[in-house]
């Protein structure tokens, strides 16, 4: 079992016994390899499969959500203004059309903007 899927296993057991449980906000709090995101940009993926799998939701839903968290958001825009494979990444994203409500170019830096017209997913 990879760890990914460990994870969002475990977090699904989680708002199963209490809806209300903030998965996000224990991620960013206890689970050291998030609080390195920064570090490590090829754990997005892994952050992304968490979420998708747990929430049963798709990619741009995910996205949202995890840029909802101010901590995560930080920690990406950090992976973004010091990692070139990210800021390149966000820059694809932009031009595919696949990223334009969460992150902007500002010259040539990616933001996180956070415009989508929908209200982000509460959990």
């Amino acid at each position: 079992m990879s760890d990914w899927y460990a994870a969002a296993t475990f977090y699904r057991g989680r708002i199963t016994a209490d809806p209300a449980f903030d998965v996000l906000g224990d991620m960013f709090a206890n689970r050291r390899a998030w609080n390195l995101l920064g570090n490590r940009p090829n754990s997005w993926p892994e952050l992304m499969k968490i979420i998708r799998h747990v929430f049963g939701i798709p990619i741009d839903e995910a996205q949202r959500l995890i840029l909802s968290h101010a901590g995560f958001r930080k920690l990406v825009q950090t992976a973004i203004d010091t990692n070139p494979d990210c800021a390149e990444y966000a820059r694809r994203g932009i031009r595919r059309g696949s990223m334009q409500e969460i992150v902007e170019l500002q010259g040539d830096r990616p933001v996180i903007s956070l415009t989508w017209r929908s209200a982000a997913l509460r959990i």
